[in-house]
Order: C-alpha cells, then sequence, then structure tokens
C-alpha cells in the first residue's frame, strides 16, 4: 500500500507520504503583487484519507484570482496503489463545483494496475456523479485531483470537489459491510472537523502566485 498526497500553490509543493487510513489535512494561502502593481491571491486545500480496507473520503477547495500579466494556479492530489484480496463491490458519489473564469479541472480515477479503468471522471464543469461497479481481487490505483489554473489575461475562479468512495465485500453475490466501515464513518467525521480548522490555516514561505 503507497499513499501520496500533495497540494501546490504556484512554484511551492507540499508533498506527504500517508500511512493507510491516516487523514491529509493541509491548507496554503498566497498573495502577491504582479508587474503591474495589482495585487493577486490564491488558496488551495485538501481534506482527504484513503483506507484500503473501506474506501476514500475527500474534500478540496481551490481558488485564486490573478490580475493582467500574471498566470498561476494551484492543486491538489491524491495518489494511493493498494492490494485487494477479495472480490468487492464499490460505490462512489461527489460533486466537482466551479465558479469564475479560471480553467477548472477535476479528476477521480480507480484503475487495475496494468488494466482498465473501472471509472474516470475528468471534469470541467459543475458535475455531480454516482457510480457502482465490481473489484476482483488484484492491485489497484487511485487519482484524485482538484485544481484551477489562469492566464495572463486576468482571470479568477474556484472549485470544490467533493467525493465518497466505498468498498464492500463481495460474498456469493451478496454485499457484506465491512467492519471498517464503521471506521470510515468515524473518518468522515474527523474530516468535518479538521475541514472547520484548515479553512483558517496558511503555509507562509511555501507558494507565491506570479
Amino acid at each position: 500500500m503507497e499513499t501520496l498526497t500533495s497540494i501546490s500553490l504556484a512554484a511551492g509543493t507540499l508533498r506527504n507520504e500517508v500511512v493507510d487510513g491516516a487523514p491529509f489535512d493541509e491548507a496554503f494561502e498566497s498573495t502577491g503583487v504582479g508587474p503591474n502593481g495589482a495585487v493577486s491571491s490564491a488558496s488551495v486545500s485538501e481534506s482527504t484519507v484513503f483506507d484500503s480496507r473501506v474506501g476514500s473520503l475527500g474534500t478540496s477547495d481551490t481558488r485564486i484570482d490573478t490580475s493582467a500579466d500574471v498566470s498561476g494556479r494551484t492543486l491538489a492530489t491524491l495518489v494511493a496503489n493498494f492490494d485487494l484480496a477479495v472480490r468487492s463491490t464499490f460505490t462512489v458519489t461527489g460533486l466537482f463545483e466551479t465558479q469564475g473564469s479560471a480553467e477548472a479541472l477535476g479528476v477521480l480515477q480507480l484503475f487495475r494496475i496494468g488494466g482498465d479503468d473501472l471509472f474516470l471522471f475528468s471534469l470541467e464543469d459543475t458535475t455531480a456523479f454516482d457510480f457502482a461497479g465490481v473489484m476482483e481481487p488484484g492491485n489497484y490505483g487511485f487519482f484524485f485531483r482538484n485544481g484551477v489554473a489562469t492566464d495572463d489575461s486576468g482571470q479568477s475562479g474556484s472549485a470544490r470537489f467533493q467525493y465518497a468512495l466505498r468498498f464492500t465485500e463481495d460474498l456469493g453475490g451478496h454485499t457484506v459491510p465491512e467492519p471498517g466501515s464503521l471506521a470510515l464513518a468515524g473518518l468522515a467525521l474527523a474530516l468535518i472537523a479538521a475541514a472547520r480548522r484548515f479553512r483558517c490555516s496558511a503555509a507562509p514561505g511555501h507558494a507565491r502566485v506570479r
């Protein structure tokens, strides 16, 4: 099991290897003065957890406001590779919301290593989704990304991406909730509490809009 999370703002990036089942909660904020003297600002936050037994939960907010002659980007990412020991069903639900003129991109993907996608959502506009399927035992990858970017024409915008992915053991065509599903519910509550905290946090020195 390998899990990597990262959030970046302009040239600053925080990368973190996360223990299976451990929440990741970080936020960056930045302001800067462009060549025309106007102030630009951006922020990114990510609150995610991936548990190979029960699934993943995540919320990310990205925002950018740049003046003319200034371009920038914000990005939040979660990558996980994991082994599935038993045949399972999965359900994934989510909502990607965008505002403004900045270019937004949300990606959510579950795939078999060396094989096909079980799902791949590549979103640029506000979209809600709900999907289910079956996973055979094997090695899988999970990928989540939320970001906004601007060119140098003076743009602003934001994107919020929320999702829930749940695994359930499938025994002879009958699904049986994993005991760990209670753990996922507990992690969801932890993420809600953490989200409230990191809205006000910042990481000076890690990023600068330019």
